[in-house]
């Protein structure tokens, strides 16, 4: 019996080790997000595995030691809170099982932590075994380093990845976690007296150091200027002492590297190019938006994985005059934001909490020896980068680990478990449940449930998850291929997972497309016709579902709806009704997008109510003063009213924002150069003063510069298809498999 439950005790620790290796390191090509889906996929698929293998000890031992350790508690308390703001979210499919392509934060991703935690504190006891993790932590890390170092010189490891490519799957998260790494390096190499371990520590601190020096971001240069500061500061004196050869063979390798780096005799050999920018939120506007929506959900917030529907809603018009005035964010500057405006109140306070709890006891151990003063040292760095970015699940799951690993040798010392003893009373628990021989096979059952419900939940979650993100990735492999398979997929897709947005905007405008295909073909026969009127029904019927029963809150539904009215403007009397109340309703919900406006216009325009469509234009122009294409549809409406003073106004305005040596410029150039003639002999005396509402914008758009702009086109000149639709939706909203 005791050989048994040290296997199993073993086979946790080695499981606990794999994850520590693999979860950087870890990706799959064959779902349609590749690296932290699937990244959560295993974690989901170990912890599981992990949860049984407890459940199985606990059953042989009729004991389950649940570990008592000071981060417990306050986690125990935010994770409660995150369960109640995903109960009533404003999206309750992204706060359960993620946002597409951000799968953290989610009810999924929060429970599979807190259940890793409480595996590895619970079985994990000896030293040894945390300094096994942690290393097997270092090592995937460091690998990650390396394959995005080889990478950047086009050295593919991994074929078919290209440049810039990492196994985490960002450049800013590799580029923490590695400066997290150096840390743990040099710390290991001051204070470590293995050979081995001196040189994996070397290893491990070059590696990722050459990925930082070639990342060379602000962000990351300051962790680990931080985090080399922490250690050396935590160092005695003597220890530095003794330890001067080694801190002067860092320098000097450092110092040759950086002047390889930095002269510029090296550097063009050195630095190929510069890494691409992350795009980030403002501070300032993630801080408006932030605070906009906890005033109006205070409490609980608008639930976890919402901010991309906040920001339409919240987001100021002084967006419009940045380079990212086109997107939309869903994600704030950093973490500390993020759960203000979707978990409110009670996030805010029991995020302070566990906050603060981390701060304390790691600062109390700075001062400890060895492991322990290690682990408290990673784990405020890893803190510290929350205040400059968000989590995603590899830097959530860094910090779990750490804080695991770091409490599990602060219990060592203690050993404070909450003991339930279901075979016999025992004096040593904490709590017990006492049994007699009728009772004892109830108790157990009652015991391990709690751990077999946790294990249930991240099964059920991956089978939810994952075969419809494959069946999404399928079709997208064979969009220009099979036509027909991709459709397949799709439909397989929502079936499994009837309530992500995401794949019914997704599925509606490949059954466009399709329809447009089809359309263009000569000489349709009956077959072809009931195909093309068909597909373009199923377009129509899964956007209406989608934007009236899975997710009516996202502007880009009704976007994408409105899109598709338009598309069929030809064959239908009313679809342009319908495509207004779509961008009245995204409008609504994203007040302060100029491009909504713009669309709107474009409606009016080619139903010539010229009027109507000035007046949305001007709209945008208002929102973005540096708008061309505003500005120019806004020329083409007054032109039609013959206003032609203000239509000259307006293309001048064009004319401005455009590139000189783009085909935009030559054709505003060659309309505004004909507008004159058409001025000179038509009205020879009228005035072409500015307007107050131009001279502000012309003051707005010196100040501020011009941001980058989309291409010049009249709107509402988009393609349209010829055939009799029916526009109700069916009885069966989701699509059926043929």
């Amino acid at each position: 019996m005791e050989k048994i439950n040290n296997q199993l005790q073993s086979a946790i620790k080695y499981l606990m080790s794999l994850a520590a290796f693999l979860v950087p390191i870890f990706f799959l090509p064959i779902t349609l997000e590749k690296f932290e889906f699937n990244k959560l996929g295993l974690l989901v698929l170990i912890t599981g595995i992990s949860l049984i293998l407890w459940t199985i000890d606990v059953i042989k031992k009729k004991e389950i030691k649940i570990a008592k350790t000071p981060f417990a508690l306050p986690g125990l308390l935010f994770l409660t809170v995150v369960i109640l703001s995903g109960i009533f979210s404003t999206d309750k499919t992204s706060s359960f099982f993620g946002r597409q392509g951000r799968w953290f934060p989610s009810l999924v991703s929060f429970g599979t932590l807190a259940a890793f935690y409480m595996v590895l504190t619970s079985n994990i006891r000896e030293k040894k075994d945390v300094k096994m993790i942690l290393y097997s932590f270092l090592t995937g890390t460091t690998l990650a380093s390396l394959i995005g170092v080889l990478s950047y010189y086009s050295v593919e490891i991994i074929p078919q990845t290209g440049q810039n490519f990492n196994p985490t799957g960002s450049l800013m998260t590799l580029g923490i976690l590695g400066a997290i790494a150096c840390a743990a390096a040099l710390y290991e190499l001051i204070k470590g007296d293995s050979i081995t371990l001196k040189i994996f520590a070397g290893t491990t601190f070059f590696v990722n150091f050459g990925y930082i020096a070639l990342y060379n971001k602000p962000i990351t240069w300051a962790i680990v200027v931080l985090g080399l500061g922490m250690v050396l500061l935590t160092t005695k004196m003597e220890e530095l002492k003794e330890k001067k050869l080694e801190l002067l063979s860092i320098g000097i390798v450092l110092t040759v590297i950086m002047g390889l780096i930095l002269t510029p005799l090296t550097k063009p050999v050195i630095v190929k190019y510069a890494y691409p920018k992350s795009v980030q939120l403002p501070f300032r506007e993630s801080w408006n938006i932030s605070v906009s929506t906890m005033r109006d959900f205070p409490l609980l917030g608008t639930g976890p994985s919402t901010f991309y529907l906040n920001y339409p809603r919240y987001r100021s018009a002084g967006m419009n005059q940045t380079d990212y005035w086109n997107l939309r964010f869903d994600k704030p500057s950093n973490e500390i934001l993020l759960i203000i405006g979707t978990l409110g109140i009670l996030g805010m306070l029991s995020g302070a909490y566990f906050g603060i709890e981390i701060i304390k006891t790691s600062v109390n151990n700075l001062r400890s020896k060895d492991l322990k003063q290690l682990l408290a040292l990673v784990t405020l760095l890893t803190l510290g980068s929350f205040l400059v970015t968000t989590v995603t699940v590899l830097s959530g799951f860094t910090l779990v680990l750490l804080l695991a690993l770091f409490a599990t040798l602060i219990n060592e010392e203690r050993q404070r478990y909450i003991t339930f003893d279901t075979d016999r009373s025992n004096k040593e628990s904490t709590v017990s449940l006492a049994a007699t021989d009728e009772n004892s096979a109830f108790l157990t059952v009652i015991t391990v449930f709690p751990l077999l419900a946790l294990a249930g939940f991240g099964f059920f979650s991956l089978y939810k998850m994952y075969p419809s993100e494959y069946y999404m990735q399928k079709a997208m492999e064979t969009l220009n291929t099979d036509a027909g398979a991709c459709f397949e997929y799709q439909a397989k897709a929502i079936q499994h997972n009837p309530k992500r947005s995401s794949y019914y905007n997704t599925y509606a405008q490949t059954n466009l497309a399709m329809g447009i295909n089809l359309s263009q073909k000569e000489n349709l026969n009956d077959t072809e016709k009931e195909a093309l009127q068909s597909l373009i029904s199923t377009a129509v019927r899964a956007t209406k579902v989608n934007t009236e029963n899975i997710n009516s809150l996202d502007p880009l539904n009704w976007e994408i709806r409105a899109d598709i009215y338009q598309a069929i403007r030809g064959a239908t009397e009313d679809s342009d009704q319908w495509s207004l109340q779509a961008l009245e309703a995204a409008m609504q919900l994203d007040p302060n997008n100029p491009q909504l406006r713009v669309a709107t216009g474009g409606i009016f325009f080619v139903n010539e109510d010229y009027l109507s469509a000035a007046n949305y234009f001007r709209q945008a122009t208002n929102l973005k003063p540096d708008y061309a294409n505003a500005y120019y549809n806004f020329a083409q409406a007054v032109k039609n009213l013959e206003n032609y003073a203000s239509a000259k106004r307006a293309l001048e305005l064009t004319l401005s924002l455009v590139p000189q040596d783009s085909p935009d410029y030559a054709q505003v150039e060659t309309e505004l150069s004909e507008l004159e003639s058409l001025i000179a002999a038509t009205q020879p005396s009228e005035g072409t003063k500015p307007t107050v509402e131009d001279l502000t914008n012309k003051a707005e758009i010196q100040e501020t510069g011009v941001t980058e702009q989309e291409p010049i086109s009249i709107q509402g000149e988009e393609e349209e298809i010829i055939a009799p639709i029916d526009l109700e939706p069916e009885s069966n909203p989701e699509p059926e498999n043929d």
